[in-house]
């Protein structure tokens, strides 16, 4: 049980398959016994993207957005930008295509706010010091410990408040939080020039 989260019972990739939860009967039983069901998988879930609107943040997380002072405007345009161990996101969603969509939109507008959501330090470091209008949290971002988790979820709910999401290929961050915030998503991607 994670306390700070709040989460009861947890729900790993080997349960669904090993254990035999692929049936839904008994993943509606254990979600009906734990009132927050936290699950862990890298495969599609179900018709997850009809249930997306049930996603209640922790009250915490919400405040420690509303702390921060990004100054962040309506018409912010969020990146995501996947790397680490995402091989495909970093070969077909390259940085360089992220430096141009930032150029070609901030010449379009002025005034343009960007607000960046990564997994990666060094992309974090060289935006930001490049480009005094892609705003970021500095926190940290090992998705591995409870504060990076928390970190991601800040991450997330901030991006999916942007007013488009330009975001990495093969990643179902990017995808959440535009279904998150019902808001434009467009896949940066070698082979798409619509971005």
């Amino acid at each position: 049980r994670n306390r700070f989260l709040g989460i009861q019972y947890n729900l790993n990739e080997s349960d669904f398959l090993f254990r035999g939860f692929s049936e839904v009967e008994k993943i509606r039983r254990v979600a009906r016994l734990n009132k927050n069901l936290f699950i862990s998988t890298t495969q599609a879930f179900g018709e997850w993207r009809e249930h997306v609107h049930c996603i209640n943040f922790h009250q915490d997380i919400v405040n420690r957005i509303k702390k921060d002072e990004l100054k962040l405007s309506n018409n912010t345009i969020g990146l995501h930008i996947r790397r680490t161990d995402n091989l495909i996101a970093i070969q077909n969603s390259p940085f360089e295509l992220f430096e141009k969509l930032i150029e070609r939109l901030s010449k379009n507008s002025a005034n343009q706010i960007f607000f960046l959501a990564t997994d990666d330090e060094n992309i974090k470091n060289k935006l930001c010091n490049s480009y005094s209008n892609v705003k970021t949290f500095r926190h940290q971002l090992n998705r591995n410990s409870e504060e990076g988790m928390i970190n991601a979820a800040i991450d997330i709910l901030t991006l999916s408040k942007c007013q488009t999401i330009y975001g990495s290929y093969w990643s179902s961050y990017s995808t959440l939080a535009s279904l998150i915030g019902k808001c434009a998503l467009k896949i940066v991607h070698l082979n798409n020039n619509d971005f």
